[in-house]
C-alpha cells in the first residue's frame, strides 16, 4: 500500500526557496525542479525501503537532474520529508531524527 507524503515546515520552506532560486536563474527551471521532486515523491511512496539509510530513522533519496537529496522518515502510513538539501552541504548539517 502506498504511503502518503507529508512535508515538514522546514522542507516546505526549502523547496520554496530552491524553486524560487532556480526560477531566477532560468524561467521554468523552478517548475522543473518541483516536477523532479514530485517524481521522486512518487517513488518514495511506492517503495521507501529501497533508499539508503543514513541514520537509524532517516533515509536519503538523491534527485536526478538537480544536485539535491530528499531526507525522509517513515511514520505509520506516511513518508515525512524532513529536509531537501544540496549535495554540497556538509554532511554534519544533514538532518537528525
Amino acid at each position: 500500500m502506498p504511503y502518503k507524503i507529508v512535508l515538514s515546515a522546514r522542507a516546505k520552506r526549502q523547496v520554496a526557496k530552491i524553486s524560487a532560486w532556480y526560477e531566477t536563474e532560468k524561467r521554468g527551471l523552478g517548475i522543473e525542479f518541483v516536477q523532479t521532486l514530485d517524481r521522486q515523491f512518487a517513488d518514495l511512496v511506492q517503495t521507501p525501503s529501497i533508499f539508503t539509510k543514513i541514520r537509524p530513522q532517516i533515509r536519503r533519496a538523491v534527485l536526478t537532474r538537480f544536485p539535491y537529496s530528499v531526507f525522509f522518515t517513515e511514520r505509520d502510513e506516511r513518508i515525512v520529508v524532513i529536509a531537501v538539501i544540496h549535495h554540497a552541504r556538509n554532511p554534519e548539517r544533514w538532518p537528525r531524527y
